[in-house]
């Protein structure tokens, strides 16, 4: 397949229905990947949210206009803004998380405060914290997790006959 020369790990998942556009449809941790990848397409394309996707995995529709891998993929700041802009639905959901992160960091700072502060362990009293906490998309650990819980790595091609005329 085209997109295994290119360093995805594709397979073919023919479960799908084929929709008039190829369509890469991501999850949660997968819009900067969904980019990623649409700079290896050449064609008309759209990006679609569906929260049931664990981690940076993604599904590639093929659509009936023809695609094709480009030789040198497009940097994903060099995309047409309609494929850089993030579909509603995905803003949305990254803004309720933001929002449901800001409030458990301020329900924590309250129980701290209501606690009296402790430094985070190998943290000498005193002297700075800088432990960094990652977003669960940007966590490595998540992205394992997501695998072990049964989400394939890579992309799925959702039409075999359209899927084997990329190789």
């Amino acid at each position: 397949m085209a997109l295994d020369t290119a360093g995805f790990d594709a397979e073919v998942d023919s479960a799908r229905n084929t929709p008039e556009v190829t369509t890469i449809t991501f999850g949660d941790a997968g819009f900067d990947a969904a980019l990623t990848l649409a700079g290896h397409l050449e064609g008309e394309l759209e990006l679609e949210y569906d929260d049931e996707i664990v981690g940076p995995r993604l599904e590639v529709a093929l659509g009936d206009t023809p695609i094709a891998i480009r030789s040198e993929p497009i940097p994903p700041d060099d995309l047409p803004a309609e494929l850089t802009t993030p579909p509603q639905d995905y803003q949305e959901a990254t803004e309720e998380a933001q929002a449901d992160l800001a409030d458990s960091e301020e329900a924590s700072s309250q129980e701290d405060g209501e606690l009296g502060e402790t430094p985070a362990a190998g943290v000498e009293p005193g002297s700075e914290d800088t432990t960094t906490t990652l977003p669960v998309d940007d966590d490595p650990g998540f992205v394992q997790a997501a695998e072990a819980e049964g989400a394939p790595p890579g992309i799925v091609p959702t039409d075999p006959k359209k899927a084997a005329a990329c190789r």
